[in-house]
């Protein structure tokens, strides 16, 4: 009897050890694929960002901020799940590309911004900026990113939201007076000439954006007080003929 007590005792030992084995080895895999889940969503978002670099202008630290930001997170991808073999691929990869760009790209030779052609193209491209400024952020304060390079990147990212919106302001100011819209055009240039006086930058886009800005507010104002003296003489000559026209006639 103490032998059959002693193996169900045993037996109940061993079903309890099985049970907490398989609940851990669960929550194990679970965990595993919850973290693998997570890191192929910002691999996901950090190649997003990165196709962009063809419509905005990055920097060499940006680029290598982002590269940098999907290989750790294909490395925990790998350390998780070392069958992963295109991950592994992938890591050697961006290596590559990562120790390439290190070499042939010069930090101070970045594209010129490619104005938007619309306001759709205006708005993705502001939507892009903010989201590449939330990552720089994220990537300082986990320390990837020292912080005169942070403040630099993120003085840069500034701009590039400046530009983009003078540049639509632009467009329209362009569509305005095309249609004859003077005031409007008027209304909108002052918005653009006010934003750029407040930035103390040496950006050449922005000093000669400032420049073109005020020449057109100038020869817009020309314009405005030519027709307003045209309107005054035709209105003036309408009040003469109607004068004429309206006063007593001579009796003869």
């Amino acid at each position: 009897m103490e032998v059959i007590l002693a193996l169900l005792g045993l037996l109940i030992v061993c079903i309890t050890t099985y049970g907490m084995y398989s609940s851990y080895s669960q929550k194990q895999d679970e965990e595993k694929r919850r973290l693998i889940r997570n890191q192929k969503k910002l691999v996901a978002e950090a190649d997003d960002l990165l196709m962009n670099s063809s419509q905005l202008p990055y920097s060499k630290t940006l680029i290598l901020l982002l590269q940098n930001r999907v290989l750790s997170a294909l490395s925990l991808m790998l350390e998780a799940e070392p069958s992963l073999n295109s991950v592994r691929d992938r890591i050697n990869d961006m290596r590559k590309q990562m120790e390439y760009i290190k070499a042939n790209y010069n930090e101070g030779s970045v594209a010129p911004l490619k104005s938007p052609s619309n306001d759709v193209e205006a708005i993705s491209m502001l939507k892009t900026v903010r989201r590449l400024r939330q990552v720089v952020r994220i990537e300082h304060n986990k320390g990837k990113i020292d912080p005169n390079s942070f403040a630099a990147e993120d003085r840069r990212l500034e701009l590039i939201l400046i530009k983009v919106n003078i540049s639509s302001l632009m467009n329209h100011i362009r569509e305005a007076i095309s249609t004859h819209q003077l005031g409007s055009a008027r209304q909108m240039l002052e918005t653009g000439i006010q934003v750029l006086a407040k930035i103390q930058t040496d950006d050449q886009w922005i000093v000669n954006t400032k420049q073109q800005l005020s020449s057109s507010y100038e020869q817009i104002n020309q314009r405005i007080e030519a027709e307003n003296e045209r309107k005054a003489e035709l209105a003036a000559s309408s009040k003469d003929e109607l004068d004429e026209l309206f006063q007593p006639k001579k009796k003869w």
